[in-house]
């Protein structure tokens, strides 16, 4: 579990010391091509991204 908190809109945490932003974003902008084409998903970094199941255009 990590200490985070709302700032605009993105979700700021520390993670292993590192400071990390999670936003809202699109499957493209993950980065993750297995992702692409989905909507309402969560971006940390270029690589690592979440979308909600059976989100899509």
């Amino acid at each position: 579990m990590f200490d985070a908190r709302a700032v605009g809109d993105t979700i700021v945490f520390t993670r292993d010391g590192v400071r990390e932003i999670l936003r809202p974003t699109n499957g493209d902008a993950t980065g993750l091509k297995y992702l692409a084409g989905k909507t309402d998903c969560l971006t940390v970094k270029t690589g690592e991204g979440y979308c909600r199941r059976g989100s899509t255009r």
